[in-house]
């Protein structure tokens, strides 16, 4: 501490740190003009996968009952493309790549309140890309349709602000239709499977309700106990 070099200065809230040597120790000092409270401090690995050839490989989760959410930054990344829609300048974007499992995913890039995350699947190589579905403005999650289960796909992530610190997962769609309807195993007394939570956000209509006017749906499928089987939805019911 009593002898120490500056080798950055920056006003920025983020910025990139060139020319350290792995191993060695450093030191960072915050100041301001002001006193704030409640700031939160992240040192983290410079982005890699600027590029689409350094993609990195996203899991598919089954369900939204398992679903991963991989934390990242696009802080020090350049933008690759023109914005996929209008009105939205593309910044900086990063690449990822993910083995469908179905034909339907929902695809998850989200930031925080007053920021819109924005993103675009391909398919093809990197050398000869087909953009597939494009997401830009509002909720920064919604499904991607027509993939092919074992084909690989491209995820590029962009925002309309730079150096920002957010989570991208992408889930498997399964019971949106009937063929993918999920196993229910009907209990002796009520009780609420913590492995069958479900949402009919990001659904479909794969036919007219025989009640109401719904336009989304989910399917399960049970194989009946007793002549008499109770049927229970509640939301929030964990």
């Amino acid at each position: 501490c009593a002898s120490l070099n500056c080798i950055l200065a920056s006003s920025n809230s983020s910025d990139i740190f060139t020319g350290l040597t792995p191993g060695n120790f450093y030191f960072l000092k915050v100041d301001g003009a002001s006193n704030t409270n409640g700031e939160s401090l992240c040192i983290s690995d410079y982005v890699n996968n600027d590029e689409c050839a350094d993609a990195i490989t996203l899991p598919v989760s089954s369900s939204l009952n398992d679903y991963q959410l991989l934390q990242t930054t696009n802080i020090g990344s350049t933008q690759t493309f023109a914005n996929c829609s209008n009105g939205t300048s593309a910044v900086r974007d990063i690449w990822y790549k993910f083995t469908a499992a179905g034909p339907r995913h929902i695809v998850f890039a989200g930031y925080g309140a007053g920021i819109s995350m924005y993103w675009e699947v391909f398919s093809g190589t990197c050398g000869n890309l087909t953009s597939i579905r494009c997401k830009s403005g509002g909720v920064s999650a919604d499904t991607v349709t027509g993939l092919t289960a074992g084909n690989d796909y491209y995820l590029r992530v962009f925002s309309s602000a730079a150096d920002k610190i957010f989570t991208v997962g992408i889930i498997n769609f399964s019971n949106d239709d009937c063929s993918g309807a999920i196993n229910i195993t009907p209990s002796a007394t009520p009780a609420f499977d913590k492995t069958k939570l479900y949402s009919t956000e990001f659904a479909s209509q794969s036919q007219p309700g025989c009640i109401g006017s719904a336009d989304d749906d989910v399917w399960f499928k049970f194989t009946a106990a007793t002549t008499s089987q109770g049927i229970i939805i509640v939301e929030n019911a964990i």
